[in-house]
């Protein structure tokens, strides 16, 4: 199968009504193939003492709907660049370069991140984490008023 072919029945792929989903159950629509999966999983291997290292990252538009997922399950190193900043230019490289704006939380927040998206006419909006390694002492450090969170929020145009 090509890849696009798979990518759109990838996107377009419905496990149930929309209408019968409860508020704020992300994951009400796949829960079912989830738990049919896991059972059948469990039936043909039985597990030893395992280490299970195994996260999903997903790129979400409006209400939640997933466009993209990736599992990661351990280590992919890229001299000179975080695996945050990898991931994330990964799994934008389809839509950089229409001018859209990307929001993600603390852990892929970077200087280095936000440069990379900017040169492909893509903004970053995210919380900036003060501990993080390869941020500029200069912007980690900045006080905001009061009435800010005690954490930066990085919005470059």
């Amino acid at each position: 199968m090509k890849l696009r072919r798979f990518e759109l029945l990838l996107r377009t792929f419905h496990l149930i009504n929309n209408e019968e989903c409860p508020t704020g159950d992300r994951f009400f629509k796949i829960q079912g193939l989830i738990d049919l999966l896991v059972s059948k999983y469990n039936l043909a291997y039985i597990s030893e003492e395992d280490r299970y290292n195994i996260k999903a990252f997903k790129l979400c538009i409006k209400d939640a709907y997933t466009i993209g997922f990736r599992l990661y399950t351990g280590k992919e190193a890229t001299p000179g660049q975080e695996i945050s900043t990898k991931l994330v230019t990964e799994m934008t490289h389809e839509f950089l370069n229409f001018g859209r704006t990307v929001y993600t939380d603390n852990w892929y927040t970077s200087v280095n991140l936000q440069h990379k998206l900017f040169v492909n006419n893509t903004h970053l909006v995210g919380t900036l984490s003060n501990n993080r390694k390869q941020n500029p002492k200069d912007v980690t450090s900045k006080k905001f008023k009061k009435r800010f969170y005690s954490t930066a929020v990085l919005v470059v145009l």
